[in-house]
């Protein structure tokens, strides 16, 4: 049999409003069983029974209880009145009411619309362009005898894939990206090469499907050889392949513009003055060392 919780009509209505916002995964609570307070046309009384709680449910409802325990012991043991805990929650409520006043401010004042994001990618189009980035495929081997075997292969014209295929200790995987599965921009990093920057001035310095004639060392006494596969050009992003971004930088800039314009009317309304000399150190005041 499971263990009965007995609850007054109040405590069960705060617990089931306190389950619904634990369980706000979305808009549909019932992602845990959660249904709010009315999920019932009838409820059992006064009582609620735990065991009839689903695993998820039950793992809500126990969390909170346990919350819930933890704050009236705290209650009964005069933690309120104690003088740092009550810092503390003066800080916290501070910290509460601050955002969300600025939550609400900035929901009633920050609004994008089409146009903006328009003005907004045209005004700074260069900053939303697919860079310039290769691909490569590579050959790891840990032995100089593989090495010279490749090396041999190679200089004969056997098929790279072939070579790679023989005597690589990396192939490529069944269906899971592998290291050099993504593209490389300039200003990135050649996988698994000990000296990067070198690595990669040497693989922009091919042609496509060129294979590079240098071998590179590699991490834990490696060596790689490489083969440009692809190169992608830079390309001026349309404003539907980064509207997202657009937003994000629209938004960041105007809530920016917006706290700026807050702290300065506030700052106003409050006459706030700032003494720029107090914010300096004095040239007689005596520095860490005494001196």
């Amino acid at each position: 049999m499971g263990r009965e919780e007995t609850y007054s009509e109040d405590e069960r209505r705060e617990i089931s409003e306190r389950l619904k916002g634990l369980g706000d995964l979305g808009e549909d609570h019932r992602f845990f069983g959660l249904r709010g307070a009315g999920h019932r046309r009838s409820h059992p009384g006064p009582r609620v029974l735990v065991r009839d709680l689903a695993e998820g449910r039950r793992q809500l409802l126990q969390m909170y209880l346990s919350w819930e325990l933890l704050y009236r012991e705290a209650l009964a043991a005069g933690l309120p009145e104690d003088e740092v805990v009550r810092r503390r929650a003066v800080d916290a409520r501070r910290q509460i009411l601050t955002e969300a006043f600025l939550h609400d401010y900035l929901n009633r004042n920050l609004h994008i619309g089409e146009t903006d994001l328009e003005n907004a990618y045209e005004a700074k189009k260069g900053n939303y362009v697919e860079p310039e980035a290769f691909k490569v495929e590579a050959i790891v081997v840990d032995t100089d005898e593989a090495k010279d075997q490749v090396s041999e292969a190679l200089d004969a014209q056997t098929n790279f894939a072939e070579v790679r295929n023989t005597f690589s200790t990396l192939k490529p995987g069944a269906g899971e990206p592998g290291p050099f599965d993504r593209w490389i921009t300039r200003d990135g990093r050649v996988p698994l090469a000990a000296d990067s920057r070198a690595a990669l001035a040497h693989v922009v310095s091919l042609e496509t499907g060129q294979v590079g004639g240098k071998w590179f060392e590699g991490a834990g006494g490696s060596w790689l050889r490489f083969k440009l596969a692809d190169h992608r050009a830079a390309r001026q992003l349309d404003l539907s392949e980064c509207r997202e971004r657009v937003a994000q930088d629209l938004r960041a800039g105007k809530q920016n513009e917006l706290l700026g314009q807050l702290q300065q009317s506030l700052q106003n309304k409050y006459q706030v003055v700032i003494h720029e000399e107090a914010l300096r150190l004095e040239e007689s005041e005596p520095t860490e060392d005494g001196s």
